[in-house]
């Protein structure tokens, strides 16, 4: 606190604050528990930028934007985590012997002097933002050491009594094998993963989680903990914990942080034991609109106008993991009416909807996607969403009920939107029922957003070049940016990701080659139509406009897919 008045009373001295707001910013602080300084920010006295410049100029030490400066989490963790967070603290990089240290507050003598008897080496201290802190502290003090010492610990507890693990009861929170799940899923959901993978092998468990669409690894030493995880997650997910040979399905619930994640749990047998991937889905109510999801232009005009048709079949088409359920989920909220019924068939259901009725499949009891689709025509629909054409029967019923005065949305697995027409082919759809109900097909991918905090220019490399100029793209005149990483973003140079898009609108020329079975003369109209609009232009946009890089461009679209 004494700090805290000498401070104030230096920005007094400077006559940058007057001595009323200073009172007002100690009575504000004992309220609300913040720094003098963050007190004066709050109220309004002071800039952040005045303030952070004054203090950096009085103390005569740097100021360090954590945005802009690439931290190397092996150095970081040399101070131990506790203390980290407790004087708001992290070691930047080596220097004479000792460290450069940022702090938010160098003027905390109590914690400067820990910090020098902890570390044993002379210290030179740098100023930083307090609300950068925490977020790099995030980044760098991961639960990769918590895991592995939980994953050490479950070890050594299954060579006393493996029996115990498994029958282990769920308000047991002390359990290592319980301790390292609620680990794996706080780390999981700091980082925003998408996916949980945990994967056997001979000498060592790999655990990866897919972040922004790629995976990070991290290796644990104890293979012998495999089947202790694998039990305890069939139990939390309900499945037969004795079967090893067969392949299981399942799903539980998990709140970590008190936010709430349904996770789709799938076990694979493999010759070390199960392998695991579990898909991470936040439980919120929150809808996406077409415009959020990266959509825009000639595509986002288009599909306002596909949202209006009475009947027919829109698909979404792309891999695993590409957005498709966003991004029908955005199509139905703006098709959303008081006249209109809306039933959904979903595996699993993502987001709650007050306007439609909403029913989860469950094959266990024979509750699959055909089922309920022949059932709940009797319910007299007006739009359905169908969460994945899986089969011929289900296709075809959904086919049916798009020829019948009702609006069909649902997902396939294809490679872009003209393959999609011979996938339904491909599933025994005759061409002409295709024609007569298919209106658009959409098909997307993510790709990852340059983080804004480290962007800047730079050259292409050749590669980048070459792969550019074979789809008649390449501009020296053009200039592109890349992440060179930082704090903000993990050292990897991006930040989020937003989908590109290709959209194909089925035409009377188009409708009627696939009536006569004319495939030849269908991919003619289809790319004839698609030129200039397929996946690898939208990305290209991005590029241009230095949202996205020509790397995760190439990344993300296949080198063989053309742009004519």
């Amino acid at each position: 606190m004494v700090a805290q008045v000498r401070l104030g009373e230096m920005l007094i001295a400077h006559k940058i604050i007057r001595e009323e707001q200073l009172q007002q910013a100690i009575q504000h602080q004992k309220k609300s528990g913040e720094k003098i300084g963050q007190a004066l920010i709050s109220l309004g006295h002071i800039t952040e930028k005045q303030f952070l410049d004054f203090f950096a100029k009085q103390l005569n030490i740097p100021f360090y934007d954590l945005n802009l400066y690439h931290i190397d989490a092996k150095l970081a963790e040399e101070l131990p985590e506790s203390y980290a967070r407790l004087y708001d603290a992290i070691l930047l990089k080596e220097q004479n012997n000792g460290f450069l240290i940022g702090m938010a507050d160098p003027l905390d003598v109590v914690a400067t002097d820990k910090l020098r008897q902890l570390l044993n080496k002379p210290l030179v201290f740098a100023l930083i933002k307090e609300q950068d802190i925490d977020r790099a502290l995030s980044l760098v003090y991961r639960r990769t050491k918590e895991i592995s010492v939980f994953a050490h610990a479950l070890s050594q507890e299954m060579n006393k009594n493996e029996k115990a693990i498994t029958s282990t009861p769920e308000d047991r929170t002390d359990a290592p094998v319980i301790k390292l799940l609620n680990t794996l899923f706080e780390d999981a959901a700091k980082m925003h993963a998408s996916d949980i993978h945990i994967e056997p092998s001979k000498e060592a468990i790999r655990i990866r989680l897919r972040i922004d669409g790629i995976l990070h690894e991290q290796i644990v030493q104890e293979p012998g903990i495999m089947a202790a995880i694998v039990s305890r997650l069939k139990l939390m997910s309900g499945l037969n914990i004795s079967e090893k040979r067969l392949p299981q399905d399942g799903r539980f619930d998990i709140a970590p942080f008190g936010k709430r994640y349904d996770i789709r749990l799938s076990t694979m047998p493999t010759p070390f034991g199960e392998s695991i991937v579990m898909r991470l889905l936040p439980q919120t109510t929150e809808l996406f609109q077409l415009e959020s999801t990266g959509m825009s232009g000639d595509t986002l005009e288009k599909m306002h106008e596909l949202c209006r048709k009475p009947n027919g079949i829109i698909l979404v088409t792309g891999p695993t993991g590409s957005g498709k359920s966003t991004t029908l989920y955005a199509t139905i909220h703006e098709m959303k009416q008081l006249n209109l019924k809306i039933i959904t068939i979903e595996d699993p259901i993502e987001y709650f909807l007050s306007y439609a009725v909403q029913i989860q499949t469950n094959e266990k009891i024979g509750l699959d996607f055909s089922t309920v689709l022949r059932s709940i025509l009797r319910h007299d629909p007006d739009i359905i969403l169908l969460g994945e054409m899986r089969d011929k029967e289900t296709t075809a019923i959904a086919m049916r009920a798009a020829l019948t005065g009702r609006l069909v949305l649902s997902t396939l697995h294809t490679n872009d939107a003209v393959s999609t027409i011979y996938r339904l082919i491909d599933l025994g759809i005759e061409p002409y029922i295709i024609a007569a109900t298919t209106q658009a097909i959409l098909s997307q991918r993510l790709v990852r957003l340059i983080c804004p905090h480290c962007s800047e220019e730079g050259p292409l490399t050749e590669s980048e070049k070459v792969w550019l100029s074979k789809l008649n793209l390449y501009n020296k005149n053009i200039s592109f940016k890349h992440g060179l990483g930082c704090a903000s973003c993990g050292n990897t140079g991006y930040c989020g990701r937003t989908a590109i898009f290709e959209l194909l609108e089925l035409n009377q020329a188009m409708s009627d080659a696939l009536r006569e079975n004319d495939q030849n003369t269908f991919r003619k109209n289809a790319s004839a139509v698609l030129s200039g609009k397929r996946l690898a232009n939208d990305a290209y946009r991005l590029a241009e406009k230095g949202v996205t890089t020509i790397s995760e461009m190439i990344r993300v679209i296949n080198e063989g897919y053309g742009l004519q």
